[in-house]
């Protein structure tokens, strides 16, 4: 809001010429780089009709050039232009009947201020400047609106009603804008107490046996206690009741000084369980695979049916349903490349002896370089030429196995950077064909659970074991339990609150 001030009024018309005397100064920086010249900027803004802009550089052209006709008549066709421009303006909204429209005068008034100022700080009392003169009209026209404004909000208030009393504050805190000097401070009081609405909230009892609906309650009065003119009506014993038997909780709240009832009825299902993704990988990688990303999430969701009665009239006069979800899962999860290749009997490199080796095919033509390089390329994998050892086992960072059992919640499990998020390689090698038609194997992993072959085999071993025992654990039934019970207080005491405050907010405006 643009306003003048009454006593400190000329201080803010100082303040505003001081902002504007910045932007000459800084206009007249950027110009003296130019290669235009003062009176060709005026004669340009003044054809564009930025008639500010005109006076301020034809005045510069005078300065240098005070002989100069053209300057002067930028000057002076620019300067009765703009004020004829904020006259017009002025006079179409200074003297409107609804205050809020006369307002829209007052930052016309500022303009036509500055533009005054600067062409009576320029010494050019031909135009007849007097800024003096029409500050004092600005005041005039901003006293006389504030005088309205107090007058319409005095009218409303005599009304009582909560209604007209907010309309009634928002007249008197436009005095105070206005006016800051003025006495209406215990009008604006005055107002808010008739305007503020008294809520009462209370809920039914959920359909799930296990939570209390009552929990709830000061996570919803918190939320909406932040609104302007709403007061939250607190009680020091709650009861609960379904929607449409109530048993006297209107009359309960209006004993309590409650405007409005607030009635919210939940209906709540949570679950935990573990999440399995499965997708083919990327159709561009040479390899007919599989991946899946696995998680363990708590979830719940809340279906709200809720009332709002006006206590005055026991009418409800808003009725809705709507349902909250939300769900968590820690922060960890884990990919795995599934084994859909085959099983082989063998004995690579410096293996100890024949073993089964795992392995998943790669298609015809296509080397170990190709492959890790796609799978770098497509599924953002982190692997090296000829995978060994470009594929690292999910290990602790002094590289000591991982124990699992010793966790409860998968956002312990998240703290370990080797393991969330990490992918599980379920082989030990892929197989590439050759032109002499015989196979040839790459071992995935690198020896970092022992030496050579033996090594690698090892460290795939590892992983698929731990994989495994992370699946495991995620079964777990204290697992899951504790999941829950860390997940449902904040989704039924804080997020599924908020959700029913958002829903109701816009109903108490």
């Amino acid at each position: 809001m643009t306003y003048f001030g009454s006593a400190p009024a000329r201080k803010s018309f100082s303040r505003l010429l001081l902002g504007l005397l910045a932007m000459c100064m800084t206009a007249a920086v950027l110009t003296s780089c130019a290669t235009p010249s003062p009176l060709e900027i005026a004669l340009d803004a003044y054809s564009r009709g930025d008639d500010v802009q005109a006076i301020q550089m034809a005045l510069e052209a005078l300065e240098e050039e005070p002989g100069s006709q053209e300057a002067q008549q930028v000057l002076s066709g620019a300067w009765n232009r703009a004020v004829s421009r904020l006259e017009a303006e002025i006079a179409a909204r200074e003297f409107l009947d609804s205050p809020w429209e006369a307002v829209k005068a007052l930052p016309y008034y500022n303009q036509l201020i500055a533009l005054h100022r600067m062409v009576y700080n320029a010494g050019k009392t031909e135009l007849n400047p007097d800024p003096e003169g029409v500050l004092e009209r600005g005041l005039a026209a901003q006293s006389r609106i504030a005088d309205v404004h107090e007058r319409e909000g005095s009218v409303l208030l005599s009304h009582r009603t909560r209604d007209t009393a907010r309309e009634a504050l928002a007249h008197f805190q436009q005095v105070k804008r206005l006016n800051p000097e003025s006495d209406i401070d215990w009008k604006i009081a005055r107002a808010r107490e008739f305007a503020t609405l008294k809520l009462f909230i209370f809920t039914g009892p959920d359909t799930n046996f296990f939570l209390n609906s009552n929990d709830m309650v000061p996570a919803i009065e918190a939320e909406l206690a932040k609104l302007d003119l709403v007061e939250i009506v607190t009680v020091p014993n709650r009861f609960a009741a379904p929607i449409g038997d109530t048993h006297g909780a209107e009359d309960f709240a209006r004993g309590h000084g409650a405007h409005m009832m607030l009635h919210v009825v939940p209906d709540t299902v949570s679950d935990v369980k573990i999440i399995r993704e499965k997708r083919p990988i990327h159709s561009s990688v040479s390899a007919d695979w599989e991946i899946e990303t696995v998680s363990l999430k708590a979830s719940a969701s809340t279906s709200f049916r809720f009332v709002l009665v006006d206590l005055e009239t026991d009418e409800a006069i808003a009725e809705d349903t709507f349902t909250y979800a939300q769900s968590d899962d820690g922060g960890f999860s884990v990919s795995a490349i599934l084994h859909t290749g085959r099983q082989v009997t063998g004995q690579l490199g410096d293996m100890s002896s024949s073993r089964s080796i795992l392995v998943n095919p790669a298609a015809p033509g296509t080397n170990a370089w190709e492959l890790s390089s796609e799978l770098s390329r497509y599924e953002r994998l982190d692997v090296s030429s000829g995978f060994a050892p470009g594929v690292f086992p999910a290990l602790y960072s002094t590289f000591e196995q991982i124990d699992i059992s010793s966790f409860q919640h998968p956002s312990e499990l998240a703290r370990i950077q080797t393991l969330n998020k990490h992918t599980f390689w379920l082989f030990d090698a892929v197989e590439f064909s050759v032109s002499s038609g015989n196979n040839s194997y790459t071992f995935v992993y690198g020896p970092y659970l022992g030496d050579g072959s033996d090594g690698m085999m090892a460290s795939a071993a590892y992983d698929r074991r731990l994989y495994n025992d992370i699946i495991s654990w995620m079964s777990r039934r204290d697992i899951r339990q504790n999941m829950e019970n860390q997940f449902l207080p904040s989704f039924y005491t804080r997020d599924a609150p908020r959700a029913v405050a958002g829903a109701a907010a816009p109903l108490l405006k």
